[in-house]
C-alpha cells in the first residue's frame, strides 16, 4: 500500500541538478493495486483453512480475515493517500502520475470485478468500500495540533504526510462519482444474480442511494 501515493525523494545540496520530489513510477503503483487485488482483495481463503478453524474457533474482532481486508480497502481510501496522487499529477510529475481518479476507478474494478467469488468476505468487503467512500465525503475534523508537534522536535507532520482540507479538493467529488458508478454496476450485477447475491447487489444500490441522499442536507 505504500508504493501507491509514494512519493520518492532525492536529497539534494544546492549545486545539485534535479528534482527532489517525485511520484512513484505509475506503472509500479498500479502492479502494486494488482497484487493487492489478488492477494488480499480476493478472499486468501488459505489463511482460515478449515481443519484448523474447526478446532481452534473461528477467529473474531481485528484478528479476523474480514477485519484485516477492511484495514486494506482502508487503507487504499485513506484521504492522505488520494491527496498524495492528485499532488504527483498536479505539481510533481504528470507525465509519470497515477492520476487519483483513474485510480478510484481501478479500485472499485478490483472490488466489484465479476470473476471474483462473491462469498461473505467478499460482500463485507464492499460495504466497507461504502463506508470509506461516505467517509471522504462527510470527512471527521482534523485533529488539534499537538503541542508536541507531529513531526517531532516540535514542528508539524511534512506536508505529504499531513491531513488534506478533503471538502476544498477533488477527492469529494470523485467519491461521489465513484458511488454513482457502484450503484449502476451494482443494479447491472443484481438483474443477473439470485438469491443473496441478487438481495447483496440491490443492497449496495440502496446503500449509495442513501449515502447520497444524506449529503444533500449538509
Amino acid at each position: 500500500t505504500s508504493v501507491i501515493g509514494g512519493v520518492e525523494v532525492d536529497g539534494k545540496v544546492s549545486e545539485q541538478p534535479g528534482a527532489v520530489y517525485r511520484p512513484v513510477a505509475k506503472v509500479r503503483q498500479k502492479g502494486a493495486l494488482a497484487f493487492l487485488a489478488e492477494q488480499a482483495l480476493r478472499t486468501p481463503s488459505w489463511l482460515e483453512p478449515q481443519d484448523i478453524l474447526s478446532r481452534i474457533g473461528p477467529l473474531a474482532g481485528n484478528a479476523s480475515l474480514a477485519a484485516r481486508q477492511g484495514a486494506v480497502v482502508a487503507q487504499l481510501l485513506d484521504a492522505r493517500r488520494l491527496d498524495r496522487l492528485a499532488l504527483g499529477e498536479r505539481m510533481l510529475d504528470a507525465a509519470n502520475a497515477y492520476p487519483a481518479a483513474e485510480y478510484l476507478g481501478d479500485v472499485r474494478r478490483a472490488l466489484l470485478a465479476g470473476a471474483v467469488p462473491l462469498d461473505g468476505h467478499r460482500r463485507q468487503l464492499h460495504r466497507v468500500y461504502l463506508e470509506r467512500l461516505e467517509l471522504l465525503l462527510a470527512p471527521p475534523p482534523a485533529p488539534a495540533a499537538s503541542p508536541f508537534g507531529g513531526a517531532g522536535f516540535g514542528g508539524p507532520l511534512p506536508p505529504l504526510l499531513a491531513a488534506p482540507n478533503v471538502r476544498r479538493s477533488d477527492i469529494a467529488a470523485l467519491a461521489r462519482a465513484e458511488l454513482r458508478a457502484v450503484r449502476q454496476a451494482a443494479g447491472g450485477n443484481a438483474a443477473t444474480a439470485s438469491g443473496v447475491a441478487r438481495a447483496h447487489w440491490l443492497d449496495l444500490a440502496d446503500r449509495v442511494d442513501e449515502i447520497l441522499e444524506k449529503q444533500k442536507g449538509r
